[in-house]
């Protein structure tokens, strides 16, 4: 099974992709009103409950995700601060160092 992320990537500019909570919001409007997804989409007080739906649909980042997003973070500040590649020893010395101490830990 393709993951999310594929399958967002090979639409079309312009479609819209659900998540889990924001479909079954739809699905339980569709049955209520008896409208089209076009027509709920329309008026503004649907538009806000999908709205609402989608965001609170969305799942919080894993711990190795927000380790990971920290670790970019970092080589991107210290290789504006260098304005050196990150491969660069001085990158990776100051890197370890930081890391080591835990300041981004």
């Amino acid at each position: 099974m393709k993951d999310r992320r594929t399958i967002k990537a090979n639409l079309p500019a312009g479609i819209h992709l659900m998540n889990k909570n924001e479909s079954k919001t739809l699905r339980q409007i569709k049955m209520k009103t008896g409208l089209t997804e076009e027509q709920i989409r329309a008026e503004k007080k649907y538009r806000i409950i999908l709205s609402n739906a989608q965001d609170q649909g969305e799942t919080p980042l894993k711990y190795n995700e927000k380790k990971a997003k920290r670790i970019k973070d970092l080589y991107k500040s210290l290789t504006k601060r260098f304005k050196l590649a990150k491969e660069h020893p001085i990158v990776q010395a100051e890197f370890k160092k930081i890391w080591v101490e835990h300041l981004w830990y």
